[in-house]
């Protein structure tokens, strides 16, 4: 039968003679022959005379010492040889002979090798990765069978148990919080059920010592194109640091929402009668203007003026007068519609914003409240006390300043006081 011509396939050929020096364990390794091929990949040529041992491997390699163990056993072999004269990976078929001669076919396997040596590099630096983050990955094969392929990382930093038992689902099921765990077996069925399905998920796990961590988990059920192979990975990760300094934000973020809702109610509201003050009146009369120009519905505004609350401050004292004041206030609150707004605009003058209201019914509510107001009977050191207002009604039918519609509504409060006091006067 015709021997096949290595040329032809692009085989890199070659003939290597090892001769030991003197009687030690030491040997000189020659290339007797080799082809262009080889030659290209190697850098090295055929050279009786120079030992190519040290030029062609690495001094710390066990290739050599396999090349003397075939040699001696005259076994044929296959070995995956680099070259460090072109860092060029070959794998070599080798057929020893009689006279000690070593004859080598070889296909160039560098691309694919540095691919491999790239990967476990990846995983290496992947679980080194995980393990530093205080995390853990895991596969769990369904298909073509069900088993775990991996699991890496601080599964005992994270846990207190082995890593051993990182590969038992009911292990680790066991050690999740019970107030969590059925949410997480609940979560996992619908994964492991779900081709394609991607997930995360925040639970509690107690360790061995009885310590509690919470753990964020991102997983995937994947599935191969060809549906031949199937399985559930995920990343584990300890977030209990990140959820300590949320709950401390948490609080933190409570006590100056608190702070602010104070501050605002105390910028925002009167401090004796708990009506809103003038800067919130000034805000919600802005909206109603706004909704004016929305909807065109008309809005009134009522300022009123307590009649002789002077008197009632010259004999009943402050404190008297701060009890009418703050009897007012809740009359307003009791009589009025919800949607109206109600304020202290300063001393003993209010006003009050009746929403989507025309001039007449403003007035019908007007001369409600201040029949209500008459007949209310307001106590201090048990002394009964009674009061009226006088009141100016304005409405918001047309586009106009904020201003204006106030001076309209005093205009008519001066009009109301001027003419008797103790009723209502609109423009």
């Amino acid at each position: 039968m015709n021997s096949i011509d290595p040329d032809l396939f692009d085989f890199a050929t070659a003939t290597f003679s090892i001769k030991r020096k003197g009687s030690s364990n030491s040997y000189e390794l020659y290339i007797v022959d080799c082809n262009l091929m080889f030659t290209e990949l190697t850098a090295l040529e055929s050279d009786s005379t120079c030992d190519v041992l040290y030029k062609a491997f690495d001094a710390d390699s066990d290739y050599p010492e396999e090349l003397y163990s075939l040699s001696k056993k005259r076994l044929k072999g296959d070995l995956l040889l680099r070259y460090i004269t072109t860092s060029n990976c070959l794998y070599s078929r080798i057929r020893p002979d009689k006279e000690g001669l070593l004859h080598l076919v070889c296909s160039n396997y560098t691309e694919i090798q540095n691919r491999l040596d790239s990967y476990n590099m990846q995983q290496i630096g992947y679980r080194k990765y995980i393990e530093n983050f205080h995390g853990m990955a895991f596969q769990r094969m369904m298909k073509p069978e069900v088993r775990s392929v991996f699991t890496a990382g601080a599964y005992e930093a994270i846990t207190g148990y082995g890593s051993e038992q990182a590969k038992d689902l009911m292990t680790w099921m066991e050690i999740i919080h019970p107030e969590d765990l059925e949410r997480v077996r609940n979560s996992g069925l619908e994964l492991y059920d779900k081709s394609g399905l991607i997930m995360e998920l925040e639970y509690r796990i107690i360790r061995k010592d009885g310590k509690i961590r919470w753990i964020h988990s991102y997983d995937n059920h994947f599935v191969s194109q060809d549906g031949n192979m199937e399985m559930v990975q995920g990343l584990i990760v300890d977030i209990t640091e990140q959820k300590n300094q949320e709950l401390e934000l948490t609080k933190a973020n409570d006590i100056i929402v608190d702070q602010n809702k104070k501050l605002e109610e105390m910028t925002m509201t009167d401090h004796l009668t708990g009506l809103s003050n003038r800067r919130a009146m000034q805000q919600f009369f802005k909206y109603l203007m706004e909704d004016f120009i929305r909807t065109k519905e008309s809005f009134c505004i009522l300022m009123l003026d307590l009649d002789n609350f002077k008197a009632i401050n010259d004999r009943f004292g402050h404190d008297g007068g701060d009890a009418v004041l703050c009897g007012i206030s809740r009359v307003f609150q009791d009589s009025l519609r919800k949607i109206d707004f109600k304020s202290r605009w300063g001393g003993e003058e209010f006003l009050i914003l009746l929403p989507r209201t025309g001039l007449e019914a403003g007035r019908s509510i007007a001369d409600k409240l201040l029949e209500k107001v008459r007949s209310s009977v307001f106590e201090h050191n048990n002394i009964d006390m009674k009061i009226s207002f006088s009141g100016g009604l304005a409405v918001y039918n047309r586009k106009i300043s904020m201003e204006t519609l106030i001076k309209e509504a005093d205009e008519a409060l001066y009009e109301a006081k001027e003419s008797g006091k103790n009723k209502i006067c609109t423009v």
